[in-house]
């Protein structure tokens, strides 16, 4: 009998694991259902069944032609989904939409058990930053250009289902036009955010969404369910933004002023490095501010493409999907140059007619060579009187000079430690085109009545206009400008201009 339940076990235990493996391969095989297409593939076969006929409307929202104009060049994969049950990756092809808005385009096309799948996706921001997790308007077309459904997320959690609707009076330009709603095809979608006189942006700023219930008839039609299509999921903030993994494929192209934002821009892998360190614990927003818009500034349809170059053919520069490799390594050469010089802040600066005239420089270590000569090629000249006297610093490499006007007040008794110093004024004179001098504080003094001196300081920020490697920059530096007066001689003793 013992024997007997020993067999009985070994059978139950046999069947167990037969069935343990064979779930377990299930769960495997689902996983593993989804592959991503090569780009030719997927581009035959969208090509092969697109049918957007309705990109040729009646014209609601503006004068041209509604085109969806997609590179195919710039398909690479992206993580679509990514939970226990399901795992989804896409190719990610990036659409250019005729605005500057805060949208953004992209066909995403997969393989489900040896079949296609491809699907026209469109993305409008509703906060200026969406770096940690997506918020807005997500829209989904088939490949007849056909809305299959719309959802809302805030802060990554989708919050409604159904089109976003204009209010009534900015709906329609005028009646009987082929748009009932800017959302209801990837024509009208395309022909409203390239309109001329509202767009995008108004839709954001005035922020006149009402969300319509699916099915309801003023949609157009019923948001049907689709397979990957509907994602059924919400967008997950990112836990590590800093892992070095591809960009997700909700994250806008605009580059944010914020240190996440710049670090996944810069393609930084991982959060220890000193580029990230400094970007995420030692950065100011002002220099935040400068790398993200110098980013923005920079992106180009090719990264081996210089930005100077650049030719948009008609694609705004917002909708580029890359930064050029030009940008993006002097943006990391300058972050190391600011670990190694704390002292130093750069302000990105557009390129305008004045910056013709900026000082050309080849790295930024021959930038701090020529800045350590400056301050010690100084010289200085001085006048005094009985109640004021100025010291004139005159920093010859940039043709322009600091003055220091110390006006004092001295009693009959002409005793020092009687004296008051009533105001010091610093101003700057000569060179103004390509320096820029700003007073920081107020001044302090230091009088001694043995010597009869009275020492006075002031702290002070000068600004150059640069060009390194051909970029605009505004390098800043704090200065302390300190002056010592003799009293009894009426003679400058001492002087000095040292960092701060």
């Amino acid at each position: 009998m013992k024997h007997y339940f020993k067999i009985l076990f070994l059978i139950l235990g046999i069947v167990v694991s037969t069935f343990s493996c064979q779930k377990q391969d299930e769960i495997i095989s689902d996983i593993n259902q989804y592959q991503v297409p090569s780009i030719e593939t997927a581009r035959t076969y969208f090509n092969d069944r697109a049918n957007l006929g309705n990109l040729d409307i009646n014209y609601s929202f503006r004068n041209g032609e509604s085109t969806l104009n997609s590179d195919w060049e710039r398909s690479k994969a992206k993580k679509y989904k990514d939970e226990p049950q399901e795992n989804i990756d896409i190719l990610y092809t990036p659409i250019y939409l005729p605005t500057s808005g805060n949208a953004k385009g992209f066909i995403g096309t997969v393989e489900i058990n040896g079949e296609l799948q491809s699907k026209i996706i469109m993305l409008i921001y509703t906060e200026s930053s969406n770096d940690n997790a997506f918020s807005g308007f997500m829209l989904l077309y088939d490949l007849d250009g056909n809305i299959e459904y719309s959802y809302k997320y805030s802060e990554g959690q989708r919050i409604a289902e159904g089109l976003p609707s204009l209010g009534t009076t900015n709906a329609n330009r005028n009646n009987g036009d082929d748009c009932n709603n800017p959302f209801d095809s990837v024509g009208c979608f395309i022909d409203w955010i390239g309109g001329d006189w509202f767009g995008i942006d108004g839709f954001i700023e005035n922020e006149e969404v009402v969300v319509i219930a699916a099915g309801d008839s003023s949609t157009g039609g019923y948001v049907n369910d689709s397979d990957f299509g509907n994602p059924g999921f919400n967008i997950p903030m990112l836990n590590d933004p800093y892992s070095g993994t591809a960009t997700p494929w909700w994250l806008s192209n605009t580059v944010s002023p914020n240190a996440v934002s710049i670090v996944m821009a810069l393609e930084l892998e991982h959060a220890s490095l000193p580029e990230a360190q400094w970007l995420l614990n030692e950065a100011n927003q002002e220099q935040l501010e400068s790398i993200a818009s110098f980013l923005n500034d920079n992106r180009v349809i090719d990264r081996d493409t210089v930005p100077s170059e650049f030719e948009n053919d008609g694609v705004d520069q917002n909708q580029v999907t890359e930064i050029s490799q030009e940008a993006l390594d002097f943006a990391l050469t300058m972050i190391n140059s600011l670990i190694n010089n704390p002292s130093v802040s750069y302000e990105y600066s557009p390129s305008n007619q004045s910056n013709n005239n900026f000082q050309d420089f080849d790295s930024f270590s021959e930038v701090e060579d020529f800045y350590q000569n400056a301050t010690t090629s100084s010289s200085s000249t001085f006048s005094t009187d009985r109640d004021k006297f100025t010291h004139s610093f005159n920093l010859w490499i940039f043709s322009y000079a600091i003055h220091m006007d110390i006006e004092k007040l001295i009693p009959n008794g002409n005793s020092c430690d009687c004296i008051e110093v009533v105001d010091v004024i610093t101003y700057l004179s000569g060179n103004e085109t390509l320096v820029a001098y700003e007073q920081i504080g107020d001044y302090w003094t230091d009088i001694s009545s043995q010597e009869n001196t009275i020492k006075v300081s002031v702290k002070g920020k000068i600004t150059h206009g640069l060009n390194i490697y051909g970029f605009p920059w505004k390098r800043s530096e704090i200065y302390v400008m300190h002056v010592t007066y003799n009293h009894s001689t009426g003679l400058i003793t001492n002087y000095g201009i040292n960092l701060y």
